[in-house]
């Protein structure tokens, strides 16, 4: 087994030729989807943190309309 700096040491990937064909694309498509599911999660949490500033009630009403549109 050959190690890279990249690698995380808990399995190998029994084909190691380039992903191609229906294989690059479900990587590609569960790749986007990580990644918008990161930038929501950080959208929430910074709802989260804003609602629990308490500032005022024009800006819980704006919060509130923008997590909707999520």
């Amino acid at each position: 087994m050959c190690f890279t700096p990249l690698d995380c040491g808990f399995f190998q990937w029994i084909d190691e030729g380039e992903p191609f064909g229906w294989q690059k694309q479900a990587l590609i498509e569960a790749r986007n989807e990580i990644w918008q599911k990161k930038k929501t999660i950080m959208e929430l949490k910074k709802i989260i943190s804003q609602l629990q500033s308490g500032k005022n009630a024009d800006l819980e009403e704006h919060i509130i309309n923008e997590f909707l549109k999520l």
